[in-house]
């Protein structure tokens, strides 16, 4: 019988790592979300808002951070989907709703 105790046959198995879910955007991507690497306090969000994205590669991004370039793992980066600012696609703003002149409250007495 091959395998450890209990007969699990481990081979193929590597120890210590994780499949890591890439989002398929990351590839074309012009902005990433950065996760935050120290320890956060309750109600902190864990990734810092959108960077510009300067160049990638398999496993590495380079982003601008405040200005300075940073070169950060694959795996601390998720796609930011930004939303363009575009005259055409705005609705007209709408009139504000006129007042009904005889509107009644219903005061219904409540009974326990």
């Amino acid at each position: 019988m091959e395998g450890g105790p209990g007969g699990n046959n481990c081979r193929d198995c590597l120890h210590g790592q994780h499949s890591v879910f890439v989002s398929k955007d990351l590839g074309s991507c012009s902005r990433v979300f950065l996760l935050t690497d120290a320890l956060r306090k309750g109600l902190q969000p864990p990734y810092e808002s959108p960077f510009q994205v300067l160049d990638r590669n398999e496993k590495i991004f380079k982003i601008n951070k405040n200005g300075k370039e940073l070169t950060v793992n694959i795996h601390r980066v998720k796609p930011a989907y930004v939303l363009r600012d575009c005259d055409t696609t705005r609705l007209p703003a709408s009139e504000p709703p006129t007042p009904q002149e005889n509107l009644q409250e219903d005061r219904t007495a409540r009974t326990s």
